[in-house]
């Protein structure tokens, strides 16, 4: 922008000489910085600044430049300053610029959730608490969004905080209520000058935990299933359920969907399986918001039922060289003309029989599933052939040889000899085709060859025999592959047979398969 030249003649010219506008202010709690556009003449030697009221910094290089930086202001004040150019040592004509600073800010916000659980009426209280320097008239707001909630008390005051700065700060509280279980609220707290300017506001988000589910009944199907129905809250938010198992063998939880075609249900109902048989469970049921469980659950305890037919053998498998054949003991004729399967195979195989719950469509389906050391995999072939084929679940092995499924938790575990390892995947995700890559559960440190596994479902142990030179060994650990021991150990060559609460194994001093 040109300047216009003004002529000095008399001191009337200088008393025209003027400010230009915009003038702008950015005014926070304790700096204001001003900046303006000059003055309508090039004659300018400087400009003088003036503040009142006077408890303040201004930092002015008193040339040309047309911006300054007030520091050490008042929070929440009024004040005015003015801004008179200089030519030759006069003054012309000066601008008053009228600001307010902004209250102080709150610090430490925090904002919680307090349930009773004493009583049955579910009525959660949301304190938001704060840190605020007493030295101006402003007042405190805080903002709720969505909106809603409404203050249960006064503001309290627990008195000053003393942190050795010369200000006093003082800690203080509201309590609110009327807050929707579930709901996510964001929580802004500023205050508000005298002059209704207001600070930057401190900002905090909380989930309200949901209301927990009601009236869980629960009914003992079997040694391995147990039957819930529970009833989901009535008001609130929430996305969906967490179901919560324990026992003496460990804990285990997952999430249970809201049925997207029964938003609204009344009851739901979900039954747990694999679980031991004759063991003792809390089951707790928890509903969730946005990620956050309800404070309390719904709890139940429950014994299931001794061993079943689960753990009765149901099909009798043979294998041999190059063939595997399974007959189905509930029939009274045993003839070979009545195996579920004739499976021809290209080398000698370990196999087993294993059964897997189908709840979608409430049967039984019932497998075979053997190692095929030539092809180097594991394959799996349903005994109805109206359920498939033969298919391949665990690929890429080396010598594959000992197999064993566990069948409560329906892993499938195998020894390869040619990685001196023993391996585990779950048979649910391999018939899914989810497998993306086996586990290795352990690697012999013996150097010694893992031949045949087995599993022991209600002790969750796992056995197998391994084979170092001329001496065999007995190893045992739990489920994990951890607590490793070596529990027997002699020369010559053994197969271990099944597991069920005794462990069993038969010498075989052949030639090894």
């Amino acid at each position: 922008m040109s300047l216009k030249k003004v002529r000095v003649n008399s001191l009337a010219d200088i008393k025209s000489i003027s400010i230009l506008q915009p003038v702008s202010v950015v005014a926070l709690s304790e700096l204001a910085i001003i900046e303006w556009n000059g003055a309508n003449s090039d004659l300018v030697e400087h400009y003088e600044l003036e503040l009142y009221p006077e408890h303040g910094s201004i930092e002015y290089s008193k040339r040309l430049e047309t911006r300054c930086i007030i520091s050490n202001l008042e929070p929440g004040t009024v004040y005015s300053l003015t801004i008179t150019p200089i030519v030759h040592g006069e003054s012309g004509r000066p601008k008053l610029v009228i600001f307010t600073t902004e209250p102080k800010r709150v610090t430490n916000l925090e904002v919680d959730i307090d349930v009773d659980c004493t009583t049955e009426i579910y009525s959660p209280l949301l304190n938001v608490q704060w840190d605020e320097a007493i030295i101006d008239d402003s007042r405190v707001n805080i903002k709720f969004a969505p909106a809603g909630p409404k203050e249960s008390d006064e503001l309290i005051d627990n008195g000053k905080n003393d942190s050795g700065n010369s200000e006093s700060t003082f800690h203080r509280r509201k309590s609110f209520t009327m807050v929707t279980p579930g709901a996510e609220y964001e929580i802004s707290v500023n205050k508000w000058s005298i002059k209704n300017i207001e600070s930057r506001a401190e900002v905090k988000k909380i989930i309200v935990p949901p209301i927990e589910p009601k009236d869980l009944e629960i009914k003992v199907l079997s040694s391995t299933e147990v039957g819930l129905k529970f009833a989901p809250p009535q008001h609130g938010e929430f996305d969906y359920f967490v179901i919560s198992f324990s026992s003496a063998y460990g804990h285990v939880s997952f999430e249970y969907p809201i049925e997207s075609d029964h938003p609204n249900a009344a009851f739901y109902h979900k039954i747990l399986q694999q679980l031991r048989p004759g063991s003792h469970y809390k089951i707790m049921i928890y509903t969730v918001s946005k990620g956050v469980k309800s404070v309390s659950p719904v709890t139940r305890y429950c014994t299931t039922l001794e061993p079943d037919v689960r753990i009765i053998p149901t099909a009798l498998v043979l294998t041999g060289d190059k063939k595997v054949c399974a007959l189905d003991l509930s029939l009274d004729d045993y003839a070979c003309d009545n195996s579920y399967l004739s499976h021809q195979t290209k080398g000698s195989v370990s196999a087993v029989f294993h059964e897997i719950w189908d709840p979608n469509r409430g049967i039984v389906h019932k497998y075979i599933i053997h190692v095929d050391p030539k092809e180097k995999n594991i394959k799996i072939t349903p005994l109805n052939p109206a359920y498939g084929r033969t298919k391949i679940v665990i690929d890429g092995l080396d010598m594959p040889l000992g197999l064993a499924v566990d069948p409560y938790s329906n892993n499938v575990y195998w020894t390869d000899q040619g990685t001196f390892s023993i391996g585990v995947a779950s048979l649910e995700a391999a018939l899914k085709g989810q497998i993306k890559s086996n586990k290795r559960l352990y690697t012999s440190k013996y150097l010694g060859v893992p031949r045949y596994i087995a599993v022991d479902p209600i002790r969750r142990a796992l056995y197998w025999s391994e084979r170092q030179d001329d001496w065999e060994r007995i190893h045992k650990s739990d489920i994990l592959g951890k607590s490793q021991d070596i529990i027997w150990h002699e020369f010559g060559t053994l197969d271990i047979g099944s597991i069920s609460v005794e462990l069993r194994w038969a010498f075989n001093f052949d030639s090894l398969p």
